[in-house]
């Protein structure tokens, strides 16, 4: 039984993760392009710009699409109900997010973003409530096995985005503008895409009743801590170097982030598979073959990342240049952390659907504002080094939190099997 559901996990992530290295590929070609052409400082704008649009989206989303997660592997028939909801709420909170973020700019003035062109970051801004949406979205989608809908969706769209910019190149067209563009493009499209997917029989006009939408705002509150933690963790260190360095700074970190991202792409495959699973195998009958899927994804990242470390010296400055010199060793610290979030990532779906809200939100608030401390300590003294040590230290602990929490998963399971529990 669980050889076979193995073998079933396995195909759908070697289908997702596919996916995903393909779209690695494509990033690939767009690094190549804009590392070349825009250098260190028009990417350190392009990343301020969306980092604050992300950073509000972090804040206002609520956490909403992963609570949706753990309600539908419990009830899958509410899906259109669900889906429903969670349209409106992208709509109101997006809103609102986009509100006070240009209060903001009103009152504290373009400076307070860092440098960054106004228009761009207006514009980026605006963009919120479709980042929103996507979140929702690829939860929904994710959680109710549909996983494969949002595979085609982002192919088809990156694949657009990587020719766009390569014709961009070859008439020596690529500019921060343009690139900014193309990607707020990406972005509308993509959310337009997963509205449709997630609503192929039209949108229900049934939403939550009072009652359930009471409930599920008091998980999401539980849970959004945990959010808000993950954005001090990973999030805020842009922003901190925006106002301490220069664009080229950023530049130079964001693009070991961005490399860092290719490589977690696996990771964040396997966990939206392994969703649907729980969903489809149960939560208790399906945590042998989730186990074993953890243990061979941890071994196989942490050779990757070994082998990215001995060879990124020769790689990298092939890929982008000279000029991001400099990112070679804040990407070798990015790289022993690859344990860390390889576990913490594949785990997160056991963390929501066995409901354990409060503690994961508890914990990775605590971490969140140990790293805070840490970014306002380390990055006005060592710049991208210091939020790359920052990054090292917040997922070489949530290793250590999410080893403990398989081994308590593993002594429950044993004891519901003894009917001790």
């Amino acid at each position: 039984m669980m050889k076979e559901q193995v073998k079933t996990i396995g195909r759908s992530i070697l289908f997702t993760s596919g996916a995903r290295i393909y779209l690695a590929l494509v990033g690939i070609l767009t690094l190549y392009i804009t590392a070349r052409h825009l250098g260190p400082e028009g990417r350190g704008e392009l990343a301020i710009a969306s980092t604050w649009a992300t950073t509000f989206s972090t804040f206002f989303y609520l956490s909403l699409g992963q609570v949706a997660s753990h309600r539908l592997g419990k009830s899958p028939t509410i899906f259109d109900r669900l889906a429903a909801t969670l349209l409106w709420a992208a709509g109101i909170l997006g809103s609102l997010a986009v509100f006070y973020s240009m209060l903001i700019l009103y009152f504290k003035g373009l400076a307070y973003f860092g440098q960054v062109s106004e228009s761009l970051l207006i514009v980026s801004l605006l963009t919120i409530p479709f980042l929103i949406w996507d979140l929702f979205g690829t939860s929904l989608l994710a959680a109710s096995n549909q996983i494969s809908k949002v595979n085609k969706i982002q192919i088809a769209l990156r694949s657009i985005h990587a020719l766009a910019i390569l014709a961009l190149a070859l008439s020596n067209s690529v500019t921060v503008k343009n690139i900014f563009l193309l990607n707020v493009a990406v972005q509308v499209s993509s959310s337009i895409f997963l509205a449709k997917a997630a609503f192929k029989s039209g949108i229900s006009k049934a939403i939550l009743t009072g009652a359930e939408l009471k409930d599920f705002l008091f998980d999401a509150a539980k849970l959004h801590l945990n959010a808000i933690g993950m954005f001090f963790i990973a999030g805020f260190d842009i922003i901190l170097l925006a106002k301490h360095g220069t664009n080229q700074d950023v530049g130079i970190y964001q693009l070991s982030q961005q490399v860092i991202g290719m490589v977690q792409i696996i990771p964040v495959a396997i966990s939206q598979v392994l969703y649907g699973q729980i969903t489809s195998n149960g939560l208790h009958e399906g945590w042998p073959a989730y186990k074993r899927i953890v243990i061979i994804t941890l071994i196989t990242m942490t050779v990757g990342a070994v082998f990215c470390g001995i060879t990124a010296q020769y790689w990298l400055p092939v890929l982008v240049g000279n000029k991001f010199q400099d990112s070679l060793a804040v990407l070798y610290i990015f790289l022993l952390g690859v344990g860390g979030f390889t576990l913490s990532t594949i785990m997160s779906p056991q963390w929501i659907c066995r409901g354990y809200f409060k503690t994961a939100s508890g914990l990775t608030i605590g971490l969140g504002l140990a790293s805070l401390g840490l970014n306002l300590i380390l990055i006005p003294s060592l710049g991208a080094l210091g939020g790359a040590y920052t990054f090292l230290f917040s997922y070489s602990i949530s290793f250590l939190v999410n080893l403990f929490f398989i081994f308590k998963i593993d002594t429950q399971e044993k004891r519901l099997l003894s009917g001790n529990i």
